[in-house]
Protein backbone atom coordinates (compact mmCIF):
# COMPACT_ATOMS: atom_id res chain seq x y z
CA UNK A 1 0.00 0.00 0.00
CA UNK A 2 2.82 2.43 0.79
CA UNK A 3 4.32 2.23 -2.70
CA UNK A 4 0.87 2.73 -4.23
CA UNK A 5 0.21 5.75 -2.02
CA UNK A 6 3.41 7.36 -3.23
CA UNK A 7 1.88 7.45 -6.71
CA UNK A 8 -0.86 9.87 -5.64
CA UNK A 9 -0.27 13.48 -6.66
CA UNK A 10 0.67 15.77 -3.77
CA UNK A 11 -2.42 17.97 -4.02
CA UNK A 12 -4.65 14.92 -3.60
CA UNK A 13 -3.40 14.31 -0.08
CA UNK A 14 -2.16 17.82 0.81
CA UNK A 15 -5.50 19.24 1.94
CA UNK A 16 -6.77 18.35 5.37
CA UNK A 17 -10.07 16.63 5.75
CA UNK A 18 -12.17 17.38 8.82
CA UNK A 19 -11.85 15.33 11.97
CA UNK A 20 -15.30 14.32 13.10
CA UNK A 21 -15.97 14.94 16.82
CA UNK A 22 -16.87 11.87 18.88
CA UNK A 23 -20.41 13.05 19.69
CA UNK A 24 -21.11 14.32 16.16
CA UNK A 25 -24.42 12.86 14.89
CA UNK A 26 -23.94 10.37 12.08
CA UNK A 27 -26.95 11.70 10.17
CA UNK A 28 -25.08 15.00 9.63
CA UNK A 29 -22.28 13.26 7.73
CA UNK A 30 -22.79 13.77 3.98
CA UNK A 31 -24.22 10.73 2.23
CA UNK A 32 -21.64 10.92 -0.54
CA UNK A 33 -18.25 10.37 1.08
CA UNK A 34 -16.61 10.05 -2.36
CA UNK A 35 -16.21 6.29 -2.13
CA UNK A 36 -17.18 5.74 -5.79
CA UNK A 37 -14.81 8.45 -7.01
CA UNK A 38 -11.99 7.08 -4.89
CA UNK A 39 -12.55 3.53 -6.15
CA UNK A 40 -12.62 4.75 -9.76
CA UNK A 41 -9.36 6.63 -9.24
CA UNK A 42 -7.73 3.68 -7.50
CA UNK A 43 -8.77 1.28 -10.26
CA UNK A 44 -7.46 3.62 -12.95
CA UNK A 45 -4.14 4.10 -11.18
CA UNK A 46 -3.81 0.36 -10.63
CA UNK A 47 -4.38 -0.36 -14.33
CA UNK A 48 -2.55 2.62 -15.88
CA UNK A 49 0.10 3.24 -13.26
CA UNK A 50 0.63 5.93 -10.67
CA UNK A 51 1.33 8.83 -13.04
CA UNK A 52 -1.23 11.40 -14.09
CA UNK A 53 -2.87 9.22 -16.71
CA UNK A 54 -6.15 9.25 -14.82
CA UNK A 55 -7.01 12.93 -15.27
CA UNK A 56 -10.79 12.52 -15.30
CA UNK A 57 -10.91 10.20 -12.29
CA UNK A 58 -8.46 12.43 -10.47
CA UNK A 59 -10.50 15.59 -11.15
CA UNK A 60 -13.75 13.84 -10.18
CA UNK A 61 -12.31 12.67 -6.87
CA UNK A 62 -10.72 16.03 -6.02
CA UNK A 63 -13.97 17.88 -6.78
CA UNK A 64 -16.01 15.42 -4.73
CA UNK A 65 -13.55 15.56 -1.80
CA UNK A 66 -13.56 19.36 -1.74
CA UNK A 67 -17.36 19.49 -1.84
CA UNK A 68 -17.68 16.80 0.82
CA UNK A 69 -15.15 18.44 3.13
CA UNK A 70 -16.72 21.86 2.69
CA UNK A 71 -20.15 20.51 3.63
CA UNK A 72 -18.71 18.53 6.53
CA UNK A 73 -16.73 21.49 7.91
CA UNK A 74 -19.91 23.57 7.75
CA UNK A 75 -22.00 20.93 9.54
CA UNK A 76 -19.34 20.41 12.21
CA UNK A 77 -19.09 24.15 12.82
CA UNK A 78 -22.88 24.54 13.20
CA UNK A 79 -23.07 21.49 15.45
CA UNK A 80 -20.09 22.55 17.57
CA UNK A 81 -21.52 26.04 18.15
CA UNK A 82 -24.83 24.58 19.32
CA UNK A 83 -23.08 21.88 21.36
CA UNK A 84 -21.04 24.57 23.12
CA UNK A 85 -24.13 26.72 23.80
CA UNK A 86 -25.87 23.71 25.35
CA UNK A 87 -23.05 23.17 27.86
CA UNK A 88 -23.24 24.53 31.38
CA UNK A 89 -20.96 27.52 32.12
CA UNK A 90 -18.61 25.21 34.04
CA UNK A 91 -18.40 22.79 31.12
CA UNK A 92 -17.87 25.69 28.69
CA UNK A 93 -14.82 26.77 30.72
CA UNK A 94 -13.46 23.22 30.72
CA UNK A 95 -14.05 23.05 26.97
CA UNK A 96 -12.11 26.31 26.43
CA UNK A 97 -9.27 25.07 28.63
CA UNK A 98 -9.14 21.84 26.65
CA UNK A 99 -8.92 23.76 23.37
CA UNK A 100 -6.17 26.00 24.75
CA UNK A 101 -4.18 22.98 25.89
CA UNK A 102 -4.66 21.30 22.52
CA UNK A 103 -3.45 24.40 20.64
CA UNK A 104 -0.36 24.62 22.87
CA UNK A 105 0.41 20.93 22.32
CA UNK A 106 -0.01 21.26 18.55
CA UNK A 107 2.29 24.31 18.49
CA UNK A 108 4.96 22.36 20.36
CA UNK A 109 4.64 19.37 18.05
CA UNK A 110 4.80 21.61 14.99
CA UNK A 111 7.93 23.38 16.27
CA UNK A 112 9.64 20.01 16.78
CA UNK A 113 8.95 18.75 13.26
CA UNK A 114 11.82 18.93 10.77
CA UNK A 115 11.34 21.78 8.28
CA UNK A 116 11.62 19.36 5.38
CA UNK A 117 8.59 17.47 6.73
CA UNK A 118 6.47 20.54 7.48
CA UNK A 119 7.58 22.53 4.47
CA UNK A 120 8.39 26.18 4.10
CA UNK A 121 5.03 27.29 5.52
CA UNK A 122 5.93 26.50 9.15
CA UNK A 123 6.29 30.17 10.11
CA UNK A 124 2.94 31.01 8.51
CA UNK A 125 1.31 28.12 10.39
CA UNK A 126 2.89 29.13 13.71
CA UNK A 127 1.82 32.75 13.24
CA UNK A 128 -1.74 31.63 12.45
CA UNK A 129 -1.82 29.35 15.52
CA UNK A 130 -0.47 32.13 17.71
CA UNK A 131 -3.30 34.39 16.57
CA UNK A 132 -6.03 31.87 17.37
Amino acid sequence: MESFKSGFPNDLTAEWSPTIPKAFPKELIPKNICEKEYIDLTKCMYVLGPRMQCQIEYADFLYCKKERDSKLFSEIKKWEIQHFKDLTPNMQNLYRMGLTTKIQRLKQELEQMPEAFVGKDINRILIKLAGD
